[in-house]
């Protein structure tokens, strides 16, 4: 398996896979994916004229310099998690964290291969197929420096947990120092900052994504976001106990993904069903088609739905439904595949 892909089952005896239970980057994700909670505002230098752009979510604030929007893209997320998975992978939480080991190396060929450049030569290949394969490696090449030059820009800030400073206290960092593309193109090289190298290895929580999530791009943003909170709240490991590990209400995954709220103006002036409904079954079924999961329901109470039961309902009521799901993981647990779930009394979130 590689080591950037965070995939393992609940209840794997392999540690140091990836930590998003960290709340500052809980809320970086709601700020990429334009959560209608985020408030965003832009400031201009009045002598030297740069902009800067601030966005905040919950108690979390982020700075892109040089930016006049939040756009994080699809492409600067997917290699963040590669970067932290990375990390987490090659440190131990028992030990003092070395300088050496804020830096990470991620082999470019492999992570190419999983965005879904096909950058390998085949055996005995053709002049044609060697150059395919060489605009393969230019194009994922062009879209990693993108996504490394942007992470470059992003600074998160958050509250201070001294107990020696005041509660407005806000430790400002950035992401990553150092980045580049490195060895012929043989890895992406990127540095971690010491505060968010600490942080990550004291937050030590896990989750498991499914491999297949890489192939997602701009065009599928919301059902990353979508497979990014089904993946969090699945590998809660305490959750499978109460089999509500793989529910989760609607409104709970709305707040995670960016689509308008129902107070927004263009739904108050068309319809939530198309602004809101659609776009999110339709996010559900791409992961199904990309092999993200392999179903999902609608359930209210123990009953699951038909398409025609969820059409009678409004938008409130929709809100209130739970989402059944199944994620595609390279590795099922066995004890968990053994086992047939029963209905179960739904406490979803």
């Amino acid at each position: 398996m590689n080591s950037f892909v965070p995939n393992k089952p609940p209840g794997s005896e392999s540690m140091g896979v990836l930590t998003f239970y960290w709340r500052p980057f809980n809320d970086f994700f709601a700020i990429a994916a334009q959560a209608p909670a985020s408030k965003r505002k832009l400031t201009i230098d009045r002598y030297t004229g740069a902009k800067t752009l601030s966005a905040s979510h919950g108690n979390t604030k982020v700075t892109i310099k040089g930016s006049e929007d939040v756009v994080i893209s699809i492409a600067a997320i997917k290699l963040l998690i590669a970067i932290i998975s990375t990390f987490k992978n090659q440190i131990s939480r028992r030990t003092v964290l070395q300088a050496s080991e804020l830096t990470v190396l991620i082999p470019f060929k492999e992570y190419a291969s999983n965005l879904g450049y096909c950058v390998e030569v085949p055996p005995q290949a053709t002049v044609a197929e060697k150059k395919k394969a060489r605009n393969a490696m230019d194009n994922a090449q062009h879209e990693i420096q993108q996504a490394l030059e942007l992470l470059r820009h992003v600074e998160l800030a958050w509250p201070s947990e001294s107990k020696k400073t005041a509660r407005s206290d806000y430790e400002i960092t950035p992401i990553v120092c150092r980045t580049g593309i490195v060895a012929h193109r043989s890895f992406i090289k990127a540095s971690l900052e010491n505060e968010i190298g600490e942080y990550l290895q004291k937050h030590y929580a896990l989750f498991w994504i499914p491999i297949n999530l890489w192939s997602l791009d701009g065009r599928q943003a919301h059902a990353l976001y979508l497979c990014l909170a089904m993946s969090e709240h699945y590998g809660r490991n305490h959750l499978h106990n109460s089999k509500v590990a793989n529910r989760l209400r609607v409104h709970t995954l709305l707040e995670k993904i960016g689509l308008p709220s129902t107070e927004d103006e263009s739904v108050k002036r068309s319809s939530w069903r198309s602004r809101i409904k659609t776009p999110f079954e339709k996010s559900l079924n791409v992961l199904v088609e990309k092999g993200c999961l392999r179903n999902w329901t609608y359930l209210s109470g123990d009953s699951v739905l038909s398409a025609a039961d969820v059409k009678k309902l409004n938008c409130e009521e929709w809100k209130l439904l739970v989402v059944c799901f199944e994620l595609v993981l390279e590795k099922e647990n066995s004890l968990q595949a053994s086992k047939k779930e029963e209905p179960a009394k739904i406490k979803a979130r």
